[in-house]
């Protein structure tokens, strides 16, 4: 039986804990605490749907896992923390950067360029 659910516990304000075993190659036990509130439905064509389960498969996690990792780093779906630790990384690199005019006037042509 592949990718049965052997244990769903329901955790305090909607979360829940998944204990899944999968099969044949190997048995692996997964525990997932998350809250999941919203569901919604996906159809993928069938080559788009098989890339994505293999892919999944290699890094041992379920398709919806894998679809809502891609969805937080397509769309920026980071907490406050996260963004603020990125800035301070980016500082500290101490890159060369001019002031915002300066930068505008190196990144942005101006008309006249832009006329043939």
């Amino acid at each position: 039986m592949r990718g049965a659910v052997t244990e769903l516990r329901w955790l305090p304000q909607g979360e829940y804990q998944v204990t899944a075993r999968h099969e044949p190659a190997c048995t692996m036990y997964m525990e997932v605490h998350m809250e999941l509130s919203k569901k919604t439905t996906l159809l993928f064509p069938p080559d788009l749907y098989k890339q994505l389960t293999r892919l999944a498969r290699q890094r041992g996690v379920s398709v919806g896992e894998l679809v809502r990792r891609a969805c937080e780093a397509q769309y920026g779906v980071v907490s406050r923390e996260s963004r603020l630790a990125a800035v301070r990384d980016l500082e500290a690199m101490s890159l060369p950067v001019g002031d915002p005019d300066q930068i505008e006037r190196e990144s942005v042509p101006s008309p006249e360029d832009l006329l043939p």
